[in-house]
């Protein structure tokens, strides 16, 4: 989450007109995060989220969004709800952007994870992925080899500039085709999971969710879950895939893919980090991520064969 475009209490007040939530009592911007902007909105009928959808989603993927998350709480996953407007709107324009609200989830994120929160995130993903099953619209992920071409294209300052053109190559020529696919998190890391204890008790952000291959998200997941600054956590990766194929199992092809996926998922987070963090959005109150982080993890992936 963060802040690019800033909007005021009586901003706030005039948009919740169209709601049944009460009046507004408090906005304050959340800084965490880097692709929309998020407010906590508090009214006098209780807390919400209040994004304002910026860069990369496009306002006509924000229905497939929509109903991900809805199709998911049907299915007991913890997903935040929707708020609809009075007309039954759940997409209103504030500021010249879509905005949703939701829920605000009880729970905190994990301050240091341990086996027992990656086993947790390993359960849930599968959850999710059995639940997509009878889950129909579809969305073309938009960080895909297309864009990490583009975004990268655009980072030639960088010094590990040439080392991702190779990278690049790589992926657009060894990419494992006809595995299982449906519709994905995509960006599951552990600020966008709380917990009670070390239990799971919300899972949101789902902004880059997207029909794709499950071994993609398992491994994206995985990279944001199983390493500490690039280094890799191998008890809690055992958690994780445990947890995980306790409830999905991965077929053989799946578990082939998994080093090409693990790299893939890590150049995602490179590109876009890499990119944001050499054409910073001009006014924007955000906390940004450390790219090479991800780039460790792709030399990871890169020299080791995870494998579960």
């Amino acid at each position: 989450m963060a802040v690019f475009t800033h909007i005021t209490q009586e901003q706030a007040a005039e948009h919740l007109a169209a709601f049944d939530i009460g009046a507004v009592t408090a906005l304050e911007p959340i800084s965490a995060g880097v692709e929309n902007t998020n407010y906590k909105l508090a009214t006098s009928a209780g807390n919400y989220i209040l994004t304002l959808v910026e860069k990369r989603t496009r306002a006509e993927d924000l229905p497939f969004i929509v109903a991900f998350m809805a199709h998911l709480q049907k299915r007991d996953i913890p997903c935040p709800a929707v708020i609809a407007d009075k007309t039954g709107r759940a997409i209103v324009p504030l500021a010249g952007r879509p905005a949703v609200i939701t829920d605000f989830l009880a729970g905190a994120a994990a301050k240091e994870l341990t086996p027992a929160h990656a086993g947790a995130a390993g359960a849930l993903l599968a959850k999710m992925h059995n639940a997509a099953a009878d889950f129909k619209p579809r969305r073309e992920n938009p960080v895909a080899l297309p864009a990490w071409k583009k975004l990268i294209g655009d980072c030639a300052a960088a010094p590990v500039f040439a080392e991702l053109q190779e990278e690049l190559a790589f992926l657009a020529n060894n990419r494992p085709w006809g595995l299982p696919a449906g519709a994905v998190h995509a960006d599951l890391f552990p600020d966008n999971a709380f917990f009670q204890e070390e239990k799971i008790s919300g899972v949101f952000d789902f902004y880059f969710s997207c029909t794709d291959a499950f071994a993609y998200d398992f491994m994206a997941t995985l990279d944001a879950w199983c390493f500490d600054n690039g280094v890799f956590a191998p008890a809690r990766a055992r958690a994780f895939a445990a947890a995980y194929q306790a409830l999905r199992p991965l077929s053989g092809e799946e578990k082939k893919s998994l080093p090409y996926f693990g790299r893939a998922a890590a150049l995602r987070i490179v590109a876009t980090r890499l990119y944001d963090q050499l054409h910073p959005a001009h006014g924007a109150h955000i906390a940004p991520h450390d790219p090479y982080e991800h780039v460790r993890i792709l030399q990871f992936h890169q020299t080791e064969k995870f494998s579960c």
